[in-house]
């Protein structure tokens, strides 16, 4: 008898969220540790192929699902390693979708549909020359409303922290305000 052996699971990326910030922590070089990223197409729903990045030309994507073992207000990436998009007319943003499609629920047809959110943010060439010269790409990325009294869903990157922009030395200084800000972050979910 055939066992059909299941990949193991990695968390590629995490998040923590409330109504007006969202904190996106992820490894950009797991699953891209060749210096290639893959290029996300939205109309296929997949990354196409793999390509260098290009500032003048891509933004990262991190596509987070709702994180159901640690709930509301928790997001997660599981084998779904960051990938680039075309910046076209795009900036760095990301539109909150609703729960309800966040959640998950039940379409006309008893489809089980589960969304996504996706954060998109840019970084120079050099911070990704670093990265992979490093072989560390993590990342910490602060979204904040645009606009908070206009519009509820649309964040934009207000900070960064590349670990491998980080000396040995100054890392236990840079780590006390974000962790301060993520504590934060899980005391107004709940």
């Amino acid at each position: 008898m055939a066992v059909n052996k299941q990949p193991e699971y990695v968390v590629m990326a995490r998040g923590m969220y409330n109504s007006h910030q969202a904190v996106v922590r992820t490894d950009l070089l797991l699953g891209n540790d060749d210096g290639a990223f893959g290029v996300y197409n939205s109309e296929l729903k997949k990354c196409t192929t793999r390509v260098k990045y290009d500032p003048q030309i891509h933004l990262f994507r991190v596509a987070l699902f709702h994180d159901k073992d640690k709930g509301k207000g928790n997001l997660i990436a599981g084998n779904a390693p960051a990938s680039i998009v075309e910046r076209g007319q795009m900036k760095p943003h990301s539109n909150r979708p609703g729960d309800r499609y966040l959640t998950g629920y039940e379409n006309e047809h008893g489809d089980r549909v589960v969304g996504v959110w996706s954060f998109y943010f840019e970084l120079s060439a050099e911070q990704v020359e670093e990265m992979h010269q490093q072989q560390e790409g993590r990342a910490k990325v602060m979204f904040e409303l645009e606009d908070a009294d206009w519009d509820e869903d649309r964040f934009v990157p207000t900070k960064l922290k590349l670990w491998a922009e980080e000396s040995k030395d100054s890392t236990e200084e840079a780590e006390a305000e974000p962790q301060q800000e993520e504590e934060e972050l899980a005391e107004e979910a709940a």
